[in-house]
């Protein structure tokens, strides 16, 4: 399983495990919110951050910068978007599960 970004022209593999012979595996795309005072120049972006969840535990794939998510970057998308995607050999999804919050850690007791 990899995570990768795509900016543009620009591709990134931010991280990958070897998930060969495990039945299921959870993929997770979790947001971090922003630190730092409000209003200052020390007051970053959020985080968008991608795990993998298997009978091992879960790992973080990696991370990206949550403003190249945004519709200044995106171009002409607003809001954020998910999706599945294959791109060589064969994927068997058996779910697919949105759950959203303004708090993070209401999302922990979702798993």
């Amino acid at each position: 399983m990899r995570a990768v970004a795509r900016i543009g022209s620009l591709v990134s593999v931010l991280g990958e495990t070897e998930i060969g012979g495990v039945p299921d595996v959870t993929l997770a795309l979790r947001m971090e919110p922003a630190t730092g005072r409000v209003f200052s120049t020390e007051f970053g972006s959020d985080e968008i951050i991608a795990t993998a969840g298997g009978p091992g535990g879960v790992i973080e794939l990696g991370r990206v910068d949550g403003r190249y998510f945004s519709t200044e970057v995106a171009g002409g998308m607003t809001g954020r978007m998910i999706g599945v995607f294959c791109d060589r050999g064969e994927m068997t999804v058996r779910s697919f599960t949105y759950t959203g919050s303004d708090d993070p850690d209401a999302l922990d007791a979702v798993g």
